[in-house]
């Protein structure tokens, strides 16, 4: 049975190690842009979707998700990171506290979703909180994504940063 998110009761095809590995291994985005497109009929949204591309990825197909709800408003900035068309990190701003029981699980400010598709329970989708505290736009927001996932791009490839 093949994973999907639609099927989810089929086993996602990496562990949880293999999947930090796609994260922390280098990987590069193909060109000079990240293009952005009005993903919404809002005038302030933008998203952009690309591969990324890693030596030791093997057949994973690795895919770096950044939107913004307004662009204009930092707290609305979202990332994915993909492995299979499949979440399995994500980076956002929580407004208010999520608890279950006396326990905070989502806590507020910056985060990044620590997701394992292969566990169903509430440990498989950690919660921890980040410093991405003084973002001062959307490509401020991308660059600390990149980081942060090790995504190399633009300006560490010799290439100027272009964000349309």
């Amino acid at each position: 049975m093949l994973f999907t998110p639609a099927n989810p009761m089929a086993k996602f095809p990496y562990s949880a190690q293999q999947i930090r590995q796609f994260v922390e291994m280098e990987k590069t985005i193909d060109g000079a842009k990240l293009n952005y497109k009005e993903y919404d009929k809002g005038e302030g949204s933008r998203e952009a979707k690309t591969p990324l591309y890693a030596d030791d990825s093997g057949l994973a197909i690795l895919t770096l998700i950044v939107h913004a709800a307004d662009f204009r408003d930092a707290e609305t900035y979202h990332a994915v990171f993909s492995v299979d068309n499949v979440r399995v990190r994500g980076i956002d701003f929580q407004k208010a506290p999520i608890k279950r029981g006396y326990k905070y699980v989502v806590p507020v400010g910056w985060h990044e979703n620590i997701i394992d598709p292969n566990d169903a329970s509430w440990d498989g989708n950690k919660h921890e909180p980040i410093d991405f505290d003084d973002i001062s736009g959307l490509e401020d927001f991308a660059r600390k994504v990149f980081k942060r996932w090790n995504i190399v791009y633009g300006e560490a490839q010799g290439q100027q940063i272009l964000f349309e």
